[in-house]
């Protein structure tokens, strides 16, 4: 899928969208919470925008902030799952069977709406 999620990221006053991977790489080193924000609601909106009982992978929330430079955005992108999925949010997945948010894994996940996902505040 090639749709441009970069939408879903808040427009700066003055900006257009088309600095924003370079803002949330930015925020990331300098402000760190306002680059695990923005993070946060692409993947929600990316969530948000597939069917229910559709999963994920974090580097489709990677390239849709960064094409370019998407891999620097994986461990992140996978911190902030780890928090959203501590407060039931989403659920992250691994050969289709639910992970532990604080466990140790490795390799490929996947992100599907979690028990929570109707409760959070958007």
């Amino acid at each position: 899928m090639s749709t441009d999620f970069r939408a879903c990221l808040p427009r700066r006053q003055g900006m257009s969208r088309a600095p924003f991977p370079a803002l949330i790489t930015s925020a990331l080193d300098a402000r760190p919470e306002d680059g695990r924000l923005a993070i946060e609601r692409c993947l929600l909106s990316v969530l948000a925008l597939r069917r229910e009982d559709a999963t994920i992978c974090p580097s489709d929330v990677a390239r849709a902030i960064d094409p370019a430079g998407w891999r620097a955005l994986m461990a992140p992108i996978r911190t902030v799952a780890r928090r959203l999925a501590s407060a039931g949010i989403v659920a992250i997945t691994q050969h289709g069977e639910a992970l532990a948010p604080d466990a140790e894994w490795r390799g490929p996940i996947r992100l599907r709406r979690g028990t929570g996902w109707h409760e959070r505040s958007t």
